[in-house]
């Protein structure tokens, strides 16, 4: 325990520099709830605001508004003919694997602060979040999520795509699709394409993806992340706004290589209000668990 030292040898300097750092930590925090806290309150409560175009992804709510009938129904059909419910799938780069990635709430390691009412989102799906999916490794793009030369380990079948085998052995009823940091550097008709066939895939499955928005600078433009919300408009899929959720964050909570999540590292899920302030993993860990509960209570409805 450190040494008390009695208020009256506090120096005033010292005195007045941690008042001022508090005040920092509540204005950060208030920051933070108005940024974030509102957006995905009002994002999930109403979806005649929700934007129309892909060219307004920025203002897409955080999390899905609602999913259409269609879907739903795709959903049951998914279910019926064996997709288990209580399971997801990712598909994604190094941002998406397990180590930092949701992977927390199998491991225990995690804070939910505010949030308790995920626990039930945890409990249903224990097993999916640090299980390390075929169709994610450290430097894909979308298009090596198809290609069919990958499999170091002989578990999928001859020709078999990454995307094909992580459907068929792990029979998902939700598909987290995090693409596009990676494929800043080949063309944006590659990614368009790829991305529509791996939607393709899922949905012929039966299986429901959801789609992220990338929170990356690698792309300043932001043509990637306008594809990404076109495939979603188009296929009708739900559709998260990370990076609207990051964007207010220092750095935009991202680190210096503007590719990957900051962190006060190992906390990659600590959802206390000094943590959602400052860096981007327990916001994209909070943001992203936080879908897979509104899209499965969507899901849910009759």
């Amino acid at each position: 325990m450190p040494r008390q030292i009695p208020a009256c040898q506090i120096p005033i300097r010292s005195f007045t520099g941690k008042i001022q750092a508090m005040k920092r930590r509540t204005v950060l925090a208030l920051i933070f709830f108005a940024f974030f806290f509102l957006p995905l309150s009002v994002g999930a409560q109403s979806s005649e605001s929700a934007p129309l175009s892909a060219d307004d992804w920025r203002s897409f709510p955080i999390l899905p508004a609602s999913v259409s009938d269609g879907i739903r129904l795709r959903y049951r059909f998914g279910l019926a003919d064996g997709n288990v419910p209580t399971r997801f799938s990712k598909i994604g780069d190094s941002n998406s694997v397990h180590t930092y990635f949701l992977g927390c709430f199998d491991l225990k390691e995690y804070d939910l602060g505010a949030y308790s009412g995920l626990a039930a989102t945890i409990a249903r799906y224990r097993g999916s979040f640090a299980r390390a999916s075929l169709a994610t490794r450290n430097g894909l793009t979308a298009a090596d999520a198809l290609g069919t030369h990958w499999d170091p380990n002989g578990v999928c079948s001859e020709n078999e795509s990454a995307v094909d085998c992580e459907l068929r052995l792990w029979r998902p009823s939700i598909v987290v699709v995090a693409l596009g940091t990676n494929d800043v550097y080949r063309s944006l008709t590659d990614f368009e394409l790829s991305l529509h066939e791996i939607m393709r895939k899922v949905l012929n499955s039966d299986a429901i993806p959801i789609l992220i928005l990338k929170a990356d600078n690698l792309n300043d433009s932001g043509e990637f992340n306008r594809i990404i919300a076109q495939a979603a408009l188009t296929y009708e899929v739900p559709i998260v706004n990370l990076w609207r959720a990051m964007d207010p964050l220092p750095n935009h909570g991202l680190r210096g290589d503007h590719a990957h999540p900051s962190a006060g590292s190992p906390r990659f899920c600590d959802f206390t209000a000094q943590e959602l302030s400052a860096y981007g993993w327990p916001v994209r860990n909070l943001v992203v668990l936080s879908a897979i509960a509104r899209v499965t209570e969507l899901l849910s409805e009759p």
